[in-house]
């Protein structure tokens, strides 16, 4: 992208001429326009109606949840379904929360402690973020080799103890019900 340049009163001119006042409605089930209304109080409208506002808020949690589902359960030696189906869905989704903005770390849940929390987390990272560097694919190692031996000789850590031991840049919270 070109850095920005000055204006001048002709290219205002075109850029005022040429910028829409009109838009569809946020919500992607929508056709319906929103109108600009420049009068200098609350917020710019993005919906329609308060019905497709609330319509557009549902429909990406209801995606976000089902996608964190699929994600969270790809951590699982034991599948319900092939791998493959599993991605397959979990990219179909993906696909469907561009509509709505993407997955945002306010869409992401909390994710539950379990005993295999570091290695679930890091699949989840490899699958929807940055991959991981050999330092932490190092760390991570030494975890389950460690967790795995403690399970062997009977020791099981505490949720508390698997959370501290994350290190991944967004630690989650343990489970509790």
């Amino acid at each position: 992208m070109k850095p920005p340049r000055r204006l001048t009163e002709e290219q205002f001119e075109a850029y005022a001429a040429d910028t829409a006042a009109v838009a569809t409605c946020l919500n992607p089930d929508c056709r319906k326009t929103c109108t600009y209304e420049n009068n200098g109080r609350g917020r710019r409208r993005r919906f329609c109606t308060e019905h497709c506002r609330r319509h557009y808020f549902q429909a990406r949690q209801r995606l976000a949840r089902r996608w964190a589902d699929i994600t969270w359960t790809l951590t699982f030696d034991d599948l319900p379904a092939r791998r493959e189906k599993l991605v397959s869905l979990q990219r179909r989704l993906e696909w469907l929360l561009d509509r709505y903005g993407g997955i945002t770390e306010d869409l992401l849940p909390t994710i539950p402690a379990s005993p295999h929390l570091p290695l679930g987390l890091a699949l989840h990272n490899l699958a929807a973020g940055p991959e991981l560097n050999e330092a932490e694919v190092a760390e991570l190692w030494r975890l389950f080799r460690d967790r795995m031996d403690s399970y062997l000789e009977g020791r099981s850590p505490n949720a508390q103890q698997r959370h501290e031991e994350l290190p991944f840049h967004r630690r989650v919270q343990p489970y509790e019900n």
